[in-house]
């Protein structure tokens, strides 16, 4: 609904013509009145109205003075002048002006109801088209921060650039960087306890990068700062610092990053470990490795925390405990579970970690996944099963908080690829039940058995299977179950449409919902409501 101000000198003529208003119906939010060109000037900067009826000749300010006037303030009203004069030189006055319509007196009905609702088209296709234009500019905005953040992690995975890569001087050009800056890549991750320790659930990952990222744009640093999600983890936000002061850099990123961690903590309410690099002349892989490795020391020393590259660099040397890993070939071959469990231990627990960065659980996990696959390539007619392939992806240790966590994962792989299902323990059974809590309450959420196995640190296979021999039923099956019997109590205890209760139970999709429903209860979500 619009505001119209009518600017009439005569009292009958203006009551007039908001009676005229009336009688045809054009509805408007306000109407206001003015009696003189100053008080419709006033009532005009201070109401801001979308449509000003005004009357040539008014005392104080004429109508073509108060549209000049009113024009250099707000140039998005529309103006309709009504005048006893016929004279061309108003009406030429008027159109230069930008008028939208010419009534003269006395006025006719007809002529003012026509002039009016042609006003209102022309603002309501003029809203339309800036509408029109906004969302253009919106996507555009969208799809070039989309292509620079692209551009950014080619950038931080490649390798050195050399000084002639026109696609990295122009990545620079277009961040207004030049070749003297030096840089310091922050890792923030969000851990995973925030799915279930805090508001949020994993489907709101997007949301809370939003959210982390308009905190990092609210704080201040001498400098550039650059925010970009990861492309290799959809947990991670990469922040890069820009300055050409080195100095600068190295004694103020841990103090901008100590920020970051507590705003991102006291406004959010949720968990992230961050990796701070040390600085480097380029926007590289090198800048990503060290985050990286700083962010690594959380398997030893816990998540929730930052850790800097910088603290860690003079404990790098890495010792592989090939005994440990050549006597856990052996116990595997012998299909000896006891002893693989303790090995485990010993490899990741003992003296191995003592004074190690985080760089040894890298090293050390390439060794037994490359063994267990080496060990599948030529196993025997009873070592058929096959490993998580995601276990060569370096980036799976993201997914665990400690290295309990990665002993237990590796343990279940194990198991798995035995093909030893009788030996689900009592802690595999344990956590299985908690994941059946998990699922319980997240079933109309979109779960991913993969995400849940990494989660309670056990291997896909070996949680399904697990799964399987403790519900009796798979783990996509199970979240089928709970869906239908939670659909069927919202048909039957509440008057919900059927949209909404397909909705509310996990399905988007509402004919994929009608054609699951009737599988399992042999009726449609209609007929089930109707008791038919």
């Amino acid at each position: 609904m619009y505001r119209i101000l009518i600017a009439e000198d005569e009292y009958l003529i203006r009551k007039g013509i908001i009676s005229k208003l009336e009688y045809y119906k054009l509805e408007f939010a306000e109407i206001l009145e003015a009696e003189n060109g100053k008080q419709a000037f006033d009532i005009i900067m201070e109401q801001k109205p979308d449509i000003v009826i005004t009357d040539i000749r008014m005392p104080f300010m004429d109508g073509l003075q108060l549209i000049r006037k009113a024009k250099e303030v707000d140039s998005n009203i529309k103006y309709i002048i009504i005048s006893g004069y016929a004279e061309f030189e108003y009406a030429e006055q008027a159109l230069n002006m930008g008028v939208s319509g010419y009534i003269l007196k006395p006025i006719v009905d007809q002529d003012l109801v026509r002039t009016l609702k042609k006003v209102i088209e022309e603002i309501e296709y003029e809203y339309k088209a800036k509408e029109a234009s906004s969302r253009r500019d919106v996507l555009e905005k969208y799809c070039e921060d989309i292509a620079l953040e692209k551009r950014l992690n080619q950038a931080i995975y490649s390798f050195r650039h050399d000084e002639e890569d026109m696609d990295y001087l122009d990545l620079l050009k277009d961040l207004k960087l030049d070749e003297s800056y030096r840089y310091v890549l922050g890792l923030i991750n969000i851990d995973g306890k925030t799915y279930y320790q805090s508001a949020f659930n994993y489907q709101d990952v997007e949301l809370i990068k939003f959210s982390v990222k308009n905190i990092i744009s609210d704080i201040e640093t001498k400098g550039v700062k650059i925010a970009f999600n990861s492309y290799k983890d959809k947990n991670q936000i990469l922040v890069i610092l820009c300055s050409n002061d080195d100095n600068y850099l190295k004694v103020n990123s841990s103090s901008f990053f100590a920020k970051v961690y507590n705003s991102i903590v006291k406004y959010l309410g949720i968990s992230i470990t961050i990796g701070i690099s040390s600085s480097e002349d380029m926007i590289c892989y090198e800048l990503f490795r060290q985050a990286r490795e700083a962010f690594d020391q959380r398997l030893i020393n816990g998540d929730g925390r930052l850790y800097s590259y910088d603290s860690i660099a003079g404990s790098m040397n890495v010792t592989i405990p090939q005994d440990e890993i050549n006597l856990l070939r052996k116990y595997i071959e012998r299909r000896d579970i006891g002893n693989i469990e303790i090995i485990l231990k010993a490899i990741f627990f003992e003296k191995n970690l003592e004074n190690s960065a985080a760089i040894y659980i890298r090293v050390v996990w390439t060794e037994i996944a490359n063994m267990l696959i080496k060990a599948a390539n030529e196993s025997k007619p009873d070592l058929e099963r096959s490993i998580d392939p995601d276990m060569l992806n370096g980036e799976i240790l993201n997914r665990f908080n400690n290295v309990e966590e990665i002993v237990s994962y590796l343990y279940t792989s194990i198991i798995d690829f035995l093909k030893l299902d009788k030996v689900a323990d009592m802690k595999s059974r344990s956590k299985i039940k908690m994941a059946i809590q998990y699922i319980d309450q997240h079933y109309n959420e979109e779960i991913s058995i993969n995400e849940i196995a990494y989660m309670y640190a056990m291997s896909p296979n070996y949680f399904s299977t697990v799964f399987k021999k403790e519900t009796g039923m798979t783990v996509v099956n199970y979240i089928t179950d709970m869906r239908i019997k939670n659909a069927c109590r919202l048909l039957k205890e509440t008057r919900a449409s059927i949209v909404d209760v397909s909705h509310e139970v996990g399905y988007q999709d509402t004919q994929y919902f009608f054609r699951v429903f009737k599988k399992i209860t042999g009726k449609t979500p209609l007929e089930y409501r109707k008791g038919d």
